[in-house]
Parts: C-alpha cells; structure tokens; sequence
C-alpha cells in the first residue's frame, strides 16, 4: 500500500505479479496500523481481509480487485476469525467488536477493562473458539479475559 501523506490523501492498494519489478493500482485503500502487524492481511478460506480507514475489505482474486464489506469505526487490530468465517472480531479504539454476518454489521464495542488505562497502538486481540473466549492486551499489561453475552 501506498502511504498516507498531505499529497496523497487517498492512498492506493499496490499489486505486483512481476516480483516487484512494477506495481498496479488495485483500491483506494488506505490500511490500518501503526505498525506492520496491526496493517497485515489476513486469510480465510480462500479470502483475503484487510483493515481499512472505515471497514473490512476482501478479496478472492489474489488482490486484484478489493470488496468493501462492512464500516468499521476506529479499527485498530484485526479482524480475527471466530468458530467459523461469519464470526469475526475486531478491536477499535472503544474496544472489541464482533460480527457474526461475515463483517456486514458489528456489535457495540466491548469496553476494555479499567486496569487496562485504555486501548493504543501496541493493543492485541485473540480469541479461542475451544472455549468461547475474547483475550485483550497491549504492551505492558496484563492479559484479560473479556466477558461476553451468550
């Protein structure tokens, strides 16, 4: 992707098929992150996710073209995948959020623990399907199990 920068307020998703000799615009997308893992793609069954500003976007055809599937305010982190490919969860600025749709809507966010002194730039999230269960950390915390409703 290209960076976000006071000349280019809208930056392109970039392609290559030639190991990197040229590249092809293929989205205005600008990805999420402040750092390389918060911005990675992410695979599922043969799709590929992407954070962007302001949603999820796929694609299935190696990057060639980028579906936006649903809004997401404030992502920071994710998505990460849940018991099957409809269930997703990703973390913004007020929390976790979940969708059970494949990304189309979102749940309110789930307020991240008081010790926690809010969620930044170096926040992760994990869930394990085994046991139903959300973690939620960042750097120098703790790791907390968040509650969730059944």
């Amino acid at each position: 992707a290209q960076a976000k920068s006071k000349e280019q307020p809208k930056p392109h998703l970039m392609r290559t098929t030639d190991r990197g000799q040229t590249f092809q615009s293929c989205g205005e997308f600008s990805p999420v992150g402040t750092n390389s893992a918060q911005a990675l793609p992410k695979w599922r069954d043969g799709t590929l996710y992407w954070l962007v500003d302001g949603g999820l976007i796929t694609t299935t055809d190696k990057g060639e073209t980028w579906k936006k599937i649903g809004e997401i305010k404030d992502a920071q982190y994710g998505p990460i995948f849940g018991k099957d490919a409809r269930q997703l969860f990703v973390l913004t600025k007020s929390g976790p959020v979940e969708s059970t749709d494949g990304g189309v809507n979102w749940s309110p966010p789930l307020a991240p623990p008081k010790e926690m002194k809010g969620i930044g730039g170096l926040s992760w999230l994990e869930y394990d399907p085994q046991h139903d269960t959300l973690y939620l950390m960042k750097m120098g915390s703790d790791l907390y199990r968040l509650p969730r409703a059944k």
